[in-house]
């Protein structure tokens, strides 16, 4: 060996000592969708203090992310109010307050009781008036029953006289204005149910219905279609329901002829618990994402609490009394009577934006327009970003009835500079997790089963480790071999080079380093 050579190889330096960036670079962390920035990032004192106090007492006697009741409370008083109020964004442009709520957990995360909780007054609601609703019916069929037989006697008489067929025609349309409309069966959302069936529960009750559970599979499986044989998406009343678009109904019927049916301005709601892999399948669904569903749901990634949820002997009891303020607030907006103009038809509530509050909404519509031209960093997700202003406007009316419900009673109110910016901030706060939901989505399976296998090592402070010993050991879900494959592209290529070959076993199979940065930082 020359003694160049000898001075080069004693001044080289091992590759696991200080030289290790520059021959192995830091890699780029993996995604992870499935853990919400939230806990720190939600911005939980813009909520009303109706709202707030009861999703801390929940989060402390379910132990729950406070998340969970807060958001699950915003999608219940919006199914409360209904079409009660509409909120002016702009001259010309009025919404209805409606959410597409989906807060994605994993089994065992305690999804049920929170939603309990928080729906609690809509099904007493119900509960409620459902005991009055036979004697209503009863009461409506006997009232028709009886204007059915005196327009029966008025004809018979017609036909034995010289009675004028106008004077008859009069008396038939004054005995017509007094009858009565069956009492529908007294209902604010379904867990499970039909497109078909929606519509219908929708049209009976004044264009608005709420989807609410707090295990939405079957309402996921009814929007992917997976229950109508292949033959397209379950998702076209939704998306009107959203919007606020005109949707007709029109079939060839039975017996008494067609079925034609028209709601000009509905209003559906919806707020669901989910297991990762549904909203994953969901998310990844071309159908869905071309409709514009996808990008019209908020999902929120709780973070798990599972192993941290101890109890102790002398721990107080659910203190209803923390709830009884967000109790009322519902019902009174289920129950607020508003006034009618002179044709006898409701007289919505109607909110505007105070001038500064104009002036906030028209900078962030404006920031959000720009940050979707190509390279502004939005552009990828248009789909959800040009729906965020108008989202945060929706919020902003929800805010502001909730923290006084009376203004239901008047036409008109106006939201100030401080409302808004609770708004706006929420509104943010459900923006990002909708655009980091999506873009994770993107980023594939394989990904996720790579982070799951860096955090398996990290915990294992396993630094060397061969693909037949991944397969065997790893936590389950177990790999697939071509997942496993997959796993093992991801990792040994820039920007997720987190292992490196670096040996052979007896057998030759691979064998692989990993990097070290991985146990430098808890969790990371």
């Amino acid at each position: 060996m020359s003694d160049d050579i000898k001075k080069a190889v004693s001044k080289a330096k091992p590759i696991q000592a200080d030289n290790v960036e520059e021959l192995w670079p830091t890699p780029k962390p993996l995604p992870d969708i499935t853990a919400s920035d939230d806990a720190k990032g939600f911005p939980f004192d813009g909520l009303p203090p109706i709202i707030q106090q009861a999703a801390r007492e929940i989060e402390r006697f379910s132990k729950v992310p406070a998340m969970a009741p807060a958001i699950s409370g915003l999608g219940v008083l919006a199914t409360a109010l209904g079409k009660k109020a509409i909120i002016v964004e702009r001259d010309g442009h009025e919404l209805n307050p409606t959410f597409f709520f989906v807060l994605i957990a994993g089994t065992g995360e305690r999804k049920s009781p929170v939603f309990s909780y928080m729906a609690k007054p809509l099904n007493a609601w119900e509960q409620a008036r459902k005991k009055d609703h036979p004697a209503e019916v009863r009461k409506a069929i006997n009232n028709n029953d009886m204007i059915d037989d005196r327009i029966k006697k008025i004809k018979n008489e017609g036909n034995k006289s010289d009675i004028d067929l106008a004077e008859i025609n009069e008396q038939i349309d004054h005995l017509e204005k007094k009858r009565q409309a069956i009492p529908v069966e007294p209902s604010l959302y379904t867990s499970d149910i039909t497109a078909e069936i929606l519509f219908h529960k929708m049209h009976e009750r004044d264009e608005t219905y709420a989807v609410m559970s707090a295990e939405g599979r079957d309402i996921m499986e009814a929007l992917t279609g997976s229950n109508r044989g292949g033959t397209g998406t379950g998702d076209k009343l939704y998306l009107s329901g959203f919007s606020g678009d005109r949707v007709s109904r029109d079939r060839v019927g039975s017996g008494d002829g067609a079925i034609e049916l028209v709601m000009y301005k509905p209003s559906l709601n919806m707020t669901l618990m989910i297991q990762p892999d549904m909203f994953l399948s969901v998310a990844m669904h071309k159908g869905l994402r071309a409709s514009g569903l996808i990008a019209r749901l908020w999902p929120v990634w709780l973070p798990s609490l599972v192993g941290t949820r101890f109890e102790q002997l002398d721990e107080a009891g659910l203190d209803w009394e923390a709830l009884t303020p967000f109790y009322n607030c519902v019902t009174r907006f289920i129950d607020a009577v508003q006034p009618l103009n002179d044709k006898g038809d409701l007289i919505r509530h109607k909110a505007t934006f105070s001038s500064e509050a104009q002036k906030a909404r028209l900078v962030l519509y404006n920031n959000i327009e720009k940050a979707m031209a190509d390279g502004n960093g939005l552009d990828d997700v248009r789909d959800i970003a040009s729906k965020a202003t108008s989202q945060t406007c929706k919020l902003a009316l929800i805010l502001h009835l909730a923290n006084n419900p009376d203004l239901l009673n008047e036409a008109t109110s106006k939201i100030d500079i401080a409302t808004w910016q609770k708004a706006e901030r929420l509104g943010s706060f459900f923006m990002k997790e909708a655009i980091r939901s999506q873009r994770g989505a993107d980023d594939g399976e394989h990904l996720r089963h790579a982070k799951r296998l860096l955090d398996w090592l990290r915990i294992k402070g396993c630094t060397e480790i061969g693909a037949r010993e991944i397969q065997r050991s790893a936590p389950r879900p177990k790999l697939s071999r071509s997942e496993l494959v997959d796993v093992i592209g991801v990792l040994t290529e820039p920007p997720y080079q987190w292992l490196k070959e670096s040996g052979k076993t007896a057998k030759g199979n691979a064998v692989y380093s990993v990097h070290p940065s991985l146990f430098e930082i808890e969790g990371k």
